[in-house]
């Protein structure tokens, strides 16, 4: 059994260690007196102590965010305010200790434990040896993904990750597409979030085309397989059927990429929240990639997660910038807090734009408009961070050249 302890009183953080090494010796119990480290860590505990006065984010926030990870967690208060309590059970099925009474209430807690951990901890090695088996497993099953890093790609090829739905993630994929095809530059977009990928709908695209068509070969040189936005996108949509999701191998996806790097100067990935094939192959093929989070905790902890992932996978993390999306006016947590955690800097927050909703249904896409001006700043600023340092930067310049000389010469020809 693993418990972890933050609590702002020492003394008490103390005796609930002392009490529970003396019932059940072999459990292992750490005190932290640090928020993150307790958010970060805490997942992966059997139980948590967490008192109500303790510097960082809100208490409670940080007890939802351990209890949805199946964390039993207990609420450590000098004063139990029976309100509070019962409005916590009923949100969350949170129990509270009663500091002044610490010793009796973890005796109670953990009473009929005792017999159990003996045994339990005759298998400790067993799992260790086991769980670092399965790792080693794992890791050597992972080794095509890491020599992905080596090839050349001649498009920029950019990654747009979530580790969770709903956090805007395709539509701040959608949108760079679009404005990036606005300025002039050859974009194509593939994608491959097979569970929900909804590419085409927020860009309010009807096709019978998906990718099959692409694994099939129909677009090598062609556009065939595309769908083609007004603002000059070529979109290549995901599987109609998610349950052929498993004909996108790493290899089919990787194929998939390098046609498409042979006919467009950018490609924007849409992937999915799982750790799919066509996730992994886009993190170790992009030029740079970006995850969407929001101030949502239980969000910013999957994103911890999936990039911990990603960096036991051999990515490049130097590439990975995160972008906080739907940033409300209020909010109980720093920024600086949540990249610190994630040990990935924050390229931009996109605050909450109200007039996205209204302008999506009826259309349109926000880039293109005037009433999400927020929100197109920050694309804007994603946009220049993809242009920064690729050969993007020339590319417009080359292309007006190109044009300028056209027409120099059918002015010369007439």
């Amino acid at each position: 059994m693993k418990c972890i302890i933050y609590v702002e009183n020492g003394n008490v953080a103390e005796q609930i260690k002392y009490v529970i090494k003396q019932m059940l010796p072999s459990s292992k119990v750490d005190i932290v007196n640090n928020c993150m480290e307790c958010f970060n860590k805490g997942v992966s505990y059997d139980y948590a102590f967490i008192s109500d006065n303790n510097e960082g984010m809100p208490w409670m926030n940080l007890m939802f965010h351990l209890s949805a990870r199946g964390v039993g967690v207990y609420f450590i208060s000098e004063e139990i305010d029976k309100e509070l309590l019962k409005s916590i059970k009923e949100a969350s099925g949170l129990s509270a200790i009663n500091s002044s009474n610490i010793e009796q209430e973890i005796k109670a807690m953990f009473a009929g434990m005792e017999d159990q951990d003996s045994s339990q901890s005759k298998d400790t090695a067993k799992d260790e040896e086991k769980e670092n088996n399965d790792l080693s497993a794992t890791i050597s099953s992972i080794q095509d993904y890491v020599a992905l890093k080596s090839r050349k790609y001649p498009a920029v090829i950019v990654s747009i990750h979530g580790a969770k739905g709903g956090v805007g993630k395709t539509s701040v994929a959608v949108n760079t597409a679009v404005m990036l095809s606005k300025m002039g530059y050859k974009v194509g977009a593939v994608d491959f979030d097979i569970e929900n990928g909804n590419f085409l709908n927020v860009l309010h695209l009807t096709t019978e085309k998906d990718l099959k068509d692409a694994i099939k070969g129909n677009f090598q040189y062609t556009q065939d397989s595309f769908e083609i936005h007004s603002s000059g996108l070529y979109v290549l949509p995901s599987l109609k059927l998610t349950v052929e999701a498993e004909i996108i191998t790493a290899e089919v996806a990787e194929r998939i990429i390098g046609r498409m790097a042979r006919m467009f100067d950018v490609i924007i990935i849409d992937t999915g929240s799982l750790e799919i094939d066509p996730m992994l192959v886009s993190l170790q093929v992009s030029t740079k990639s970006y995850f969407i989070t929001t101030f949502d905790m239980t969000v910013v902890g999957k994103t911890y997660d999936l990039l911990e992932d990603a960096r036991i996978m051999g990515v490049d993390t130097s590439k990975i910038k995160l972008l906080i999306n739907r940033k409300p006016k209020k909010v109980s947590i720093k920024s600086s807090d949540i990249s610190n955690y994630i040990s990935v800097p924050i390229l931009t927050e996109i605050p909450e734009d109200e007039g996205i909703l209204n302008v999506v249904n009826s259309g349109k896409v926000p880039v293109e408009t005037k009433e999400c001006e927020s929100y197109k700043k920050g694309i804007t600023v994603l946009i220049n961070d993809i242009i920064k340092e690729t050969k993007l930067v020339n590319k417009l310049a080359e292309q007006k050249n190109d044009d300028n000389a056209k027409k120099e010469g059918g002015k010369l020809k007439k």
